[in-house]
């Protein structure tokens, strides 16, 4: 990803982002949530747990399309530098990768908490939230971030 890509972020070239999210474990309680957010305002959510998937879609709001490919978030967040430790129990481990048309630019692996705490991140992890519990709310079983 070049300068010009993110200088002025405007709804067009917004939409050839795509952010993907990872986080936890298949074989744990909650299972491996992979969720993938399309500058065009698509998202789809995938949960597999112990071998069986659920998957959900949705269209997030122009709000929301443009609080997730931020500047914060497309350019800011890669440039963080995070203190490194070692995971907590039952601590997931979430892994971001950010895609411009379709080409993987930038790659993350944090650990929750150090996301949950950092105060350039917590938001993000927040707005994530709020997302995964709107659309997944039917859920049959409960899906964590």
């Amino acid at each position: 990803m070049n300068k010009e890509n993110t200088s002025e972020l405007n709804l067009e070239n917004i939409k050839s982002f795509r952010i993907v999210i990872e986080a936890g474990y298949e074989a744990f309680a909650y299972g491996l949530t992979k969720i993938v957010l399309n500058g065009s305002g698509a998202a789809v959510i995938e949960n597999t747990l112990k071998e069986k998937k659920i998957s959900f879609s949705s269209k997030l709001s122009e709000k929301e399309v443009l609080e997730i490919f931020s500047q914060k978030i497309l350019k800011n967040i890669w440039e963080i530098k995070f203190i490194k430790r070692k995971g907590i129990p039952d601590e997931s481990l979430i892994k971001l990768s950010l895609f411009y048309d379709e080409k993987k630019v930038k790659y993350l692996e944090m650990w929750e908490g150090i996301l949950e705490e950092h105060p350039e991140t917590s938001w993000f992890i927040v707005l994530l939230r709020e997302i995964l519990k709107r659309i997944t709310e039917k859920s049959e079983r409960p899906i964590y971030l």
